[in-house]
């Protein structure tokens, strides 16, 4: 009798998983708009609200070159003009169709293009410059009002809160990269560049990446992308929104 019994405890066990499993349900189709998306992340509600107001530059530069490469020698001797394309990124800040990006993106340009992200490119004109601060204003001409990001305040930071990067590194167009404010108040450690009171960032920052925007969870601006460690990974640097914020005026309204 008792070993009746074990045989069909036994047996039971045995079932017992395979039955269970037939009652849990097996998810065939996406949720619907009724449910939780739990793959609308903050990231992805940011950039799509952002996008359309980050814009892809490329200047027209001259360069002076020799035949005979680096050598002085021959420099100060063999030398011609050459024209070199550059790229970088930049977001608009006002619907009117100002831009901001940085500097040493735009500097030396005989021709500055920026290209939106419903595919027009369009001319700019330099409105000021800000060589020490980095900093640059564009103009560009559109028949509508075009979307523009909102200004943050770099103030109040804090270390590990998320960013998120957007811009053109190598590009590869409206590109997205997160990460964190790993540290503020940071300096290049260059004496020959006066850039100070950076921010630190691990979000990917590459060639292209500079002037466009590291965004806060609110999609709000909190830094302009600059610069990058060239012999680390993960070193990106960012200039404050709230030194940008105090040089609007003067950039604007130029003398």
């Amino acid at each position: 009798m008792l070993r009746r019994a074990a045989t069909a405890l036994l047996i039971l066990l045995m079932i017992a998983p395979f039955a269970w499993a037939q009652d849990v349900p097996v998810a065939t189709t996406s949720p619907s708009s009724q449910e939780l998306n739990l793959r609308r992340t903050v990231t992805v509600d940011v950039v799509a609200r952002t996008k359309d107001a980050v814009v892809y530059i490329s200047t027209t530069k001259l360069a002076r070159t020799s035949p005979f490469g680096d050598d002085p020698f021959f420099r100060q001797f063999f030398q011609q003009n050459v024209q070199v394309q550059s790229l970088g990124s930049g977001f608009v800040v006002h619907e009117d169709g100002y831009v901001v990006t940085n500097n040493h993106v735009i500097d030396r340009a005989r021709e500055i293009t920026v290209a939106l992200s419903d595919g027009r490119k369009l001319s700019a004109e330099l409105v000021a410059a800000d060589p020490e601060a980095d900093l640059a204003i564009l103009k560009i001409k559109s028949d509508k009002p075009l979307p523009y990001l909102e200004l943050g305040d770099s103030s109040d930071l804090m270390i590990g809160e998320p960013v998120i990067a957007v811009g053109n590194p190598l590009g590869y167009s409206h590109s997205v990269s997160t990460g964190i404010v790993s540290a503020v108040h940071r300096d290049l450690g260059d004496p020959s560049i006066k850039l100070a009171d950076l921010i630190q960032t691990d979000a990917a920052i590459n060639p292209g990446n500079s002037g466009g925007p590291l965004l806060n969870a609110y999609g709000q601006v909190i830094g302009i992308n600059t610069a990058i460690r060239a012999n680390a990974q993960n070193i990106g640097f960012a200039i404050a929104v709230n030194r940008l914020r105090e040089l609007i005026p003067s950039l604007m309204n130029p003398a």
